[in-house]
């Protein structure tokens, strides 16, 4: 196997190929020695080929034609690198502020952009050829505060900074301008007028020569770049590139040359024409910098691009299809209008040597005699030197690459790539005639896979691979700039508005040089933002004394700003008690939690002497602590005075004792003081100057070593109840947890080294290198791990925590009510996950239901620790109104209509819908009797009264997710409130977050009865059904539908009912008499002449009775006969369908006929009609469990996401984010219903 061959890392999934990489690249992607960041790039070079020429550039004489190149060294270049660092920091330009570049390509633009590098500043190049609007869009978005500027274009930059001036958006305050000797007054004057600061590029020379600022040199993760995309399609967007991505780029481009054996050196040469404000040309100059080699800058013109190449005579030279396809017919142009003899000859020659170099002859040897004959003329156009032809940025014609190959001499590839991902992505390997008119393997820094399109006939899952390309490494870009709609995947806004729905990615991994003093390490990193890395069932963590030491990198904090945020969570492990249960609760949700403030709370009174201590960068350290409990027994925490407020690496050490409790924090191999702290209950507090709190905490407690650890996230209930507001924004490396509590010097030792000198005691590593994130594989090629590099038993998923996209199994139809297609494996498209903070909002709900509602949804949900709540309908203030219909607590359902807040009674039902299985809910309410009914599965759970001769007034707000305490607010949440706090907490049920899947919710205007409410689990748990996908057949006969929400295929407001004999025709095509008796039972009455006339064509014989509305009393009547056989018949049993007359043991069905009277009949499933009885649904008081609903069927499980929806699967509601800005801790997205 050579390098430049493709291996699979990865097997394919389901719906994507397996993930590729070059064979060089199959045991990880190679770094760059010795370098990280641009700055250490040039730096390098300067140091190395001082008296080396770097930079050439043609002076053009009176008579306007250009002379030789003149070359400035690589120590001159470096020299005024620093002269224009000094300069631009004296005009005041922070660092990591923008500065601007508007200028073809030239020796100053590198300078620019090298001084730039060496003081953090991130550059924002603009093409030279932009107009007006694009110009003001880019300096105005960027906030850009100075600008490089050729001065022929000095005019068009003062009407566009007078512009961003008028509408407020310019923060330009210098301009240094070049390549003029008398630039235009006029220009200069605007300028001026508009208090910007002009200087020469000479001028801005000297006075960083006689002022030297000394460098403030970036790191890997620091973005260098934000190069905004052309903008064909819209406004540019900025692309976000690191210096990371950029060196990794240039470690690719040169590895790909090692590869296909092209030594890279000092002679080597490139002509810069290609603009420089792109990054296929950035890319192979920083290239040529590292190599030491040599950069000649084109006269401005490529009319005369052929002079300035015959000129330089590069090594290297890149292009694009324009540029080639010139030279070709410029060529072929004049072997055509040459004699007769020389056109044979070419002809013969090329035919020759095309036919060899097919063969599989390098470019050298295919014919060497023609070489010199022929084609050495031809060669001579790029100056007779070129040793490698790249073509990029559009497919190159195959008829102009064979010309390139056959007459240039020289090796020929082309290369795909695109500005988010600098540039290059793949190429072929030169003088390889099986990827002529290919773009070939991925460079060394990329893996490549393909995602099968099926509305477009593309398959990524067989031998040939064809579908979406998706890229991934080190060289990827970090987002678009103030564009995050375009940054993170996202749910698509089906109305065509754009009002799209942001998702989040799981942490990012990259590389990361960590510098302290004299001290380096070289490591890997994971970025944090929302999202998180989890294992929720660890083994053999500390149950009693331990460490846990890591490296974070944080936001700074501003002093005396408010901060977004109270805490950043770093580190999370939930666990039950292990110790004496009396002393506390047995859970503890802090076992071990490790997290950073953000905020200076101390002048609320909370600390005795908040004079002297803030909490502003401190570090809170939980240890064997429950903080969602009423008993203080179970507080155990300790706060450091750290001081943490900068936005650097900082390497954070915990230890604990488990004999005495005493904590210790090192922050960067420093013990620092606690000075407050909670030790079961009993609160201390003493500034850190006046010696600190005693540090002794929690002695004697324990925890189990299987719990749930959780890093970015702080968990209140095990491996879940996630609070976004206290989620940690940014970057993590090395963390190591131990199970013994180390010394002072220990923790030094380690601070630099992935790996401890002894790893006794080792519970987990995580190295955040290429080694140690890494695809699961398997069924899971896209879940990503970190991996435990100890006993490899605690391996980490890497996780977002918003909604995510997930396989659904609901029935869905199409407008005219025929099935939709399923995305595959899934039954029904998507679901809506839900997590904290996040809700579905109706904020003006006009016509609900006022005198009698249904709402049913399919839900499914694993967490059994919070009273979630589905459905809230409120229409007024706290305790008026605000719970006007709201179904809550998924844990033991419970309903309230037109009640107060705090005088509820009764509420909870005993019945829970949080066993990882997909659920049907339904709850019906009659106004006039106040009778309120709530359905699972398709059984009558619970009956109670509620709201009894009252009305639900209209236009109230309805909030999928949470429960309101107000008219669209004053949310429970153990992280905070949204409008007003509730002044009588203890009356409330405490955070009440939906955590689990919503889909295909409905709203009636009516008591719809029992044979309709089981028409939903019907339709989606009976396999015949789901196979068919008839589901929205049978939902078809919907009384009183007001809205529906689904997320997959976008409907019309008003449906065309299919009839009832359409209906009833296709179930008994189907033969599932059940279903079709059910379906029956439903018609209004109005209708069940007709509906028996049907019954009595195809129901099997022994089927019948007499019409009407079922009783009330099918409270169990699917329980035996009907629930039990079904659950059979997903597991496999056989079930032909068959249906006994008379009386059974089990449940009854009633049926309509035409005489109006009703019978009872027993339905069963490939069995004998028997079954056994139901559970009894218990109610309990506030917290009760009670009894569950019968054990749901096995689930399918999904596999992985599919392609989000694309032009023919929508989300069906028009899902808009917040237009008004949320508070920091909440996610909001509005939810417009659709109104019958």
């Amino acid at each position: 196997m050579g390098p430049c061959d493709v291996v699979a890392v990865s097997p394919p999934s389901s719906s994507a190929s397996a993930i590729f990489r070059r064979a060089s690249s199959k045991d990880g992607f190679p770094a760059l020695d010795g370098v990280t960041t641009l700055y250490e790039l040039f730096e390098k070079s300067v140091a190395a080929h001082k008296d080396l020429p770097a930079l050439g550039t043609r002076a053009i004489g009176q008579d306007g034609a250009a002379g030789p190149f003149e070359w400035m060294t690589y120590g001159e270049a470096g020299a005024s690198v620093a002269h224009i660092a000094s300069a631009l920091a004296a005009l005041g330009v922070p660092p990591q502020g923008r500065v601007g570049i508007y200028a073809p390509n030239c020796a100053e633009w590198m300078i620019a952009m090298q001084a730039r590098n060496r003081m953090s500043y991130e550059c924002v190049p603009l093409y030279d050829s932009l107009g007006d609007h694009a110009i003001e869009y880019v300096l105005g978005h960027s906030q850009v505060e100075a600008v490089f500027v050729d001065a022929r274009k000095l005019g068009k930059l003062a009407a566009s900074l007078a512009a961003l001036q008028e509408s407020g958006e310019s923060r330009v305050r210098a301009v240094i301008y070049w390549g003029a000797d008398k630039p235009d007054d006029k220009a200069l004057k605007a300028v001026a007028a508009l208090g910007v600061e002009a200087c020469a590029w000479e001028e801005a020379l000297s006075a960083g020569a006689e002022a030297p600022v000394g460098p403030v040199p970036p790191s890997a993760d620091d973005y260098c770049t934000i190069m905004y995309t052309s903008g064909t399609t819209g406004d540019p967007k900025g692309v976000l590139l690191r210096h990371s991505a950029v060196v990794a780029s240039v470690r690719g481009v040169w590895g790909y040359c090692y590869d296909i054996g092209y030594r890279l050196g000092t002679d080597d040469a490139l002509l810069s024409y290609l603009p420089l404000a792109h990054i296929f040309d950035r890319v192979a100059e920083e290239l040529m910098l590292h190599i030491g080699g040599r950069i000649g800058y084109f006269q401005g013109d490529t009319t005369k691009l052929m002079d300035d190449i015959t000129a330089l005579r590069p090594t290297l030279f890149i292009g694009v299809p324009r540029i080639f396809e010139r030279i070709e017919s410029g060529v072929m142009g004049q072997v055509a209008r040459g004699g007769t003899i020389p056109r044979l000859l070419f002809a013969a020659a090329y035919q020759w040597k095309l036919r060899w170099l097919r063969a599989g002859w390098p470019s050298d040897g295919a014919s060497p005699l023609f070489d010199r004959l022929v084609f050495g003329k031809v060669k001579a156009r790029l100056g007779g030197r070129v040793r490698l032809i790249v073509s990029g940025g559009a497919p190159l014609a195959p008829h102009v690459e064979e010309f390139l190959r056959v007459a240039m001499c020289a090796p020929v590839a082309q290369g795909y790539g695109l500005t988010e991902c600098c540039a290059g992505a793949a190429i072929a390997v030169a003088d390889k005639w099986d990827q002529f008119a290919t773009n070939g393997p991925p460079l060394p820094v990329v893996e490549i896979r393909f995602a099968s399109v099926p509305e477009m006939g593309y398959d990524a899952t067989g031998p040939n691979p064809v579908g979406e390309v998706l890229l991934r490494g080190p060289c990827m870009f970090d987002g678009y700039y103030k564009l995050p709609d375009k940054t993170a995947e996202i749910a698509k806004d089906s109305s065509g508005k754009g009002n799209d729905l942001v998702l989040a990615l799981p942490p990012q991994r990259g590389d990361v040089e960590i510098k302290q003093d004299t001290n380096t390490l070289h490591t890997g990193r994971l970025e944090f933002k929302n999202n998180m890395a989890i294992n929720k069932a660890m083994k053999a963590m500390p149950e009693g004394s331990f460490t846990v030491e890591f490296w974070a990198k944080g936001a700074p904090l501003e002093p005396g700003a408010p901060a977004q945020d109270m805490y950043a969570q770093l580190f999370s492990y939930a666990a039950a008690r292990a110790d004496d249960p009396s002393r506390a609760p047995d859970f503890a949700d802090d076992a071990i939690r490790i997290e950073r403030y953000l905020e200076d709370f101390s002048a609320g009174g909370w600390i005795g002497d908040s004079s002297t201590q803030s909490t502003a960068g401190a570090i809170s350290v939980h240890i064997n602590s429950n903080e969602n409990t009423d008993s203080q027994t179970a507080q155990n925490w300790i706060d450091f005075d750290v001081g943490w407020t900068d936005g650097g690496w900082h390497h954070v050490a915990v230890t604990w004792d488990a004999g005495d409790g005493a904590t210790k924090l090192y922050f960067d191999g420093v013990a620092k003081t606690p000075f407050w702290k909670s030790n079961n209950g009993v609160i201390d507090d003493k500034p850190a100057r006046e010696g600190g709190v005693d540090p002794h905490v929690a002695g004697g407690t324990a925890r189990r070593g299987d719990g749930s650890l959780v890093l970015g996230q702080d968990q209140d209930c095990l491996g879940g109840c996630f609070s976004p507001s206290n989620s940690f924004d940014g970057q993590m490396a090395v963390l190591r947890v131990w199970r013994r509590a180390l010394s002072g010097d220990e923790v030094k030792r380690n601070m630099w080294r992935d790996r401890p000198d002894t790893e006794e005691g080792l519970a987990a590593l995580y190295i955040f290198d290429g080694e140690g994130v890494k695809s699961l594989g398997g069924a899971n090629p896209d879940q990503m791990i970190a991996v435990d590099r100890t006993s490899g038993a605690n391996h980490l998923s890497l996780r977002s925590n918003p909604p995510e996209w997930v396989y659904s199994y609901a029935p869905l139809t199409l407008p005219d009510g025929t099935p939709a297609p399923p995305p595959t494996p899934g039954r029904a498209g998507y679901a809506m996950r839900l997590h904290d903070n996040q809700v579905l909002m109706v904020p003006e709900f006009h016509d609900f239901p006022s005198s009698a509602i249904t709402v049913e949804f399919w839900m499914q949900s694993v967490d059994t620790c919070r009273p979630g709540v589905p459905f809230s309908y409120a229409h007024g203030r706290y305790e008026q109104e605000d719970n006007s219909f709201l179904i809550f607590n998924y844990n033991s359902w419970g309903v309230s209509v037109m009640e107060d807040e705090g005088v509820m009674a009764d509420h909870l039902s005993g019945v829970a819908a949080t066993d990882g299985a997909w659920h049907h809910v339904a709850v019906t309410w009659e106004g006039a009797t106040g009778r309120t009914v709530l359905y699972q599965d398709g059984r009558a759970m619970w009956s109670v009264t509620r709201g009894k001769g009252k009305t639900i007034p209209s236009g109230g707000t309805l909030v999928i997710g949470r429960e309101q305490d107000c008219q669209g607010g004053c949310f429970d949440s153990a992280a905070g409130a949204i409008g007003s706090v509730s002044e009588v907490d203890d009356l409330e049920y405490g955070a009440q977050d939906f955590f689990g899947l919503v889909e295909e919710m409905r709203v009636h205007t009516c008591f719809c009865r029992a044979p309709y409410i089981r028409l939903g689990p019907l339709t989606v748990r009976d396999p015949v059904l789901m196979e068919m996908n008839v589901g929205g057949l049978v939902r078809g006969l919907e009384p009183g539908i007001i809205g529906i929400a689904g997320y997959d295929v976008f409907r019309r407001a008003v449906f065309e009912f299919p009839t009832v004999e359409e209906t009833a025709t296709a179930l008994a095509a189907l033969g599932t008499a059940a279903v079709l008796a059910t379906a029956l039972a439903a018609v209004p009455p109005s209708r069940a002449a007709e509906a028996a006339a049907i019954a009595a064509k195809l129901l099997p014989p022994g089927v019948g009775g007499s019409g009407g509305e079922s009783s009330d009393s099918e409270m169990t009547a699917f329980d035996a006969g009907t629930l039990g056989p079904l659950q059979r018949q997903l597991t496999g049993t056989a079930h032909a369908a068959s249906v006994a007359a008379g009386s059974s043991s089990g449940g009854a069905l009633a049926v309509p006929t035409s005489s109006g009277s009703s019978t009872s009949g027993s339905v069963a499933w490939g069995g004998d009609g028997s079954g056994s009885s139901s559970s009894t649904a218990s109610s309990g008081g506030r917290g009760a469990r009670g009894a569950r609903g019968p054990a749901a069927p096995p689930v399918p499980v999904p596999g992985p996401h599919p392609p989000k929806p694309g032009p023919d699967l929508k989300p069906l509601w028009l899902l808009i984010h917040n237009p008004e800005s949320p508070p920091a801790f909440s996610e909001h997205y509005i939810w417009h219903p659709m109104r019958m």
